[in-house]
């Protein structure tokens, strides 16, 4: 391994020191390396050797990253789109219905909302926007808090 900025041992190794950290995409970890002072070239055959033996994995990334997401509160479209951001949207895990539900139930009970108690037109249609803000898809809302059409103030 040829010596990078700002490191001893190379861009594998600087990749190494990240992975301890957390799971990152390929290209998150090619983003930080580049910024360092790394070659491309070098960045390219260390993910590559990262890629073989395990250490670095794409589709790992994802599934770390939803599951956390999920427990934070965020929803299905949140999820995706952060993905897409850190360069891994083509290993979108799945995540069941039941999964965001979960979610959203858990976020509404650390908030202290209670949907038997979203009695007010206004207030569900509130509660819905930030929902929906949340990356929680329609159907799962709809699921815990009822229906969609009531919260627009659509007629049914």
């Amino acid at each position: 391994m040829s010596k990078g900025a700002k490191g001893t041992d190379g861009a594998e190794g600087a990749a190494l020191r990240l992975l301890a950290l957390r799971e990152h995409s390929r290209e998150e970890i090619r983003a930080k390396l580049a910024r360092r002072g790394f070659p491309g070239e070098e960045v390219e055959r260390a993910l590559d050797r990262l890629e073989q033996a395990g250490h670095l994995s794409d589709a790992r990334f994802a599934e770390a990253l939803a599951r956390s997401e999920l427990a934070r509160g965020r929803g299905a479209v949140a999820i995706r789109a952060k993905l897409k951001r850190a360069g891994a949207a083509t290993q979108v895990p799945e995540i069941s219905t039941g999964e965001e539900e979960r979610s959203l139930r858990g976020l509404l009970e650390r908030r202290g909302v209670r949907a038997a108690d979203l009695t007010e037109g206004k207030e569900r249609a509130r509660i819905w926007r930030f929902l929906r803000g949340r990356g929680f898809s329609a159907s799962a809302i709809a699921k815990v808090l009822g229906s969609r059409a009531q919260e627009e103030g659509e007629t049914e």
